[in-house]
C-alpha cells in the first residue's frame, strides 16, 4: 500500500506507476527468458513431409531451399540440418528438414487454448527452409537430398562441383 502522503506529493499518475513497479518486483515468479537459438534447435523435430528442394546460385556460392509440411499450426524456425556435413560414400550430401513444433496446452491450460489446439490438429502447415552452401561443401557430391519423416527430395547436380 502506498502512503497517502506519498500520493499527494507524487500525484496520482506517478503513484500508480510506483505501485505497478512494486507489484512487478514482488511477483511470485520472474518472467521466463525467451528461448535461445540453441534451445530452438534442440527442441526441433523432423517435419512430416518434404515436397520440393532446389539449389540456387548466389554471389558467394549456392543456397539450398526446401519446402515441406507438418501437421498442426504454429510450427516455427524451419531449418535444414546437415546429416554429415560432407557427401557420403555414394556422393549424396544429406539434410533433414526440421522445425520447432507448436506448444501443446498443459493440464492447467485455459479452455480456449485447448480448443485452439484441437482445431489446429486437423491443419497442415507449409514450411520453408534455406541454408547457404559453399562450393567446397558440394565438392564430390553428385546430389543433395533433403529428408522428412515421410520421404525425401533430391537435387541432382549437373556436374561434380569443384572448389
Amino acid at each position: 500500500m502506498i502512503p497517502v502522503s506519498l500520493i499527494g506529493r507524487l500525484g496520482r499518475g506517478a503513484a500508480c506507476g510506483v505501485a505497478l513497479a512494486l507489484a512487478a518486483a514482488c511477483a511470485d515468479e520472474p518472467p521466463a527468458p525467451p528461448p535461445t537459438l540453441q534451445d530452438e534447435i534442440l527442441s526441433s523435430v523432423v517435419v512430416d513431409d518434404v515436397a520440393f528442394a532446389e539449389i540456387g546460385r548466389t554471389h558467394r556460392g549456392f543456397i539450398l531451399s526446401a519446402i515441406g509440411s507438418a501437421q498442426g499450426d504454429g510450427w516455427r524456425g524451419a531449418r535444414l540440418r546437415p546429416r554429415l556435413g560432407a557427401p557420403d560414400a555414394e556422393g549424396f550430401l544429406d539434410f533433414d528438414l526440421i522445425a520447432v513444433p507448436p506448444a501443446q496446452p498443459g493440464p492447467d491450460a485455459e479452455p480456449e487454448a485447448v480448443e485452439r489446439a484441437a482445431r489446429a490438429a486437423g491443419l497442415t502447415q507449409r514450411l520453408r527452409a534455406d541454408t547457404p552452401l559453399a562450393p567446397e561443401q558440394l565438392f564430390g557430391a553428385k546430389a543433395v537430398r533433403v529428408f522428412a519423416r515421410q520421404g525425401s527430395a533430391t537435387v541432382t547436380l549437373q556436374a561434380p562441383a569443384q572448389p
